[in-house]
């Protein structure tokens, strides 16, 4: 299919932020479009002066794309295919130089999906001069540094705190709560680390993005149940299973 609606424009700090749509929003014989498939986006983009040279900075296209800049190909993260058994998934944030597009650039961007439970195009595509694209990465690199390196802190505190008083059990659920929320940034973060260790096994790293977060939710409730004992009161779950479509949850409950 093609999607041919002008996604939503924001432009901050001379970046243009476009803003289009997963194809699961679109409808077709009146239900929504599921998110298995494969679908061809195109935009045509008028260069203004002050955003030369222009790049593209595509951060997530769910789960595979080719991206062609005036009818020729420029790049391919994972394996592009119309077949489930042929497409392989892939998520890496780049930068595109468009500097010799020229004025007018027709965008092409052919999206296959069998993996995730998302589709298409859900992130922000920015546009502009490829130095503040850089900048705009390494301050996001930047804030993802900071909060792991604070995570590891509180993960060493918390460590450290339930071997000296193990009857507390808040610390030792404060640090299970640190170490998964490392490990859900290092899946779906700017995928610094997973790069620099060479870990692309993208299947795996969405596992992990999926158990980190449902499970952190466990255990920040059992956190705050074991920090206020006499405020909490409600019944806190200690399973989780990944939502997943025509699956329920099922949960057991503690006393």
């Amino acid at each position: 299919m093609e999607i041919g609606d002008s996604p939503t424009r924001i432009t901050m700090n001379n970046i243009l932020y476009m803003l289009p749509n997963s194809w699961t929003k679109y409808e077709q014989n009146s239900a929504f479009l599921p998110a298995s498939g494969y679908a061809t986006y195109r935009l045509q983009i008028y260069i203004s002066e002050d955003i030369k040279p222009p790049s593209l900075y595509i951060y997530r296209i769910a789960s595979n794309y080719v991206l062609s800049v005036n009818k020729n190909q420029v790049l391919e993260i994972g394996q592009y295919s119309i077949y489930p058994e042929q497409s392989i998934a892939k998520h890496k944030p780049v930068i595109v130089d468009l500097g010799s597009a020229g004025t007018e650039i027709e965008l092409e961007i052919q999206v296959s999906n069998f993996d995730d439970g998302i589709a298409g195009l859900t992130n922000p595509i920015l546009l502009g001069r490829k130095d503040l694209l850089e900048r705009q990465r390494l301050i996001e690199i930047t804030y993802e540094i900071m909060i792991l390196g604070a995570l590891c802190v509180i993960l060493g505190f918390s460590i450290i705190g339930y071997l000296g008083r193990k009857e507390e059990t808040a610390y030792l659920y404060n640090s299970i709560l640190a170490l998964l929320s490392i490990l859900y940034i290092f899946s779906m973060g700017t995928q610094l680390l997973p790069d620099l260790l060479g870990f692309t096994r993208h299947h795996l790293l969405m596992k992990i993005n999926f158990s980190s977060f449902a499970l952190s939710l466990t255990f920040l409730m059992l956190y705050m149940k074991a920090t206020f004992p006499q405020e909490v009161h409600w019944a806190v779950p200690t399973a989780c299973t990944v939502h997943r479509p025509n699956m329920i949850p099922k949960y057991s409950k503690l006393d």
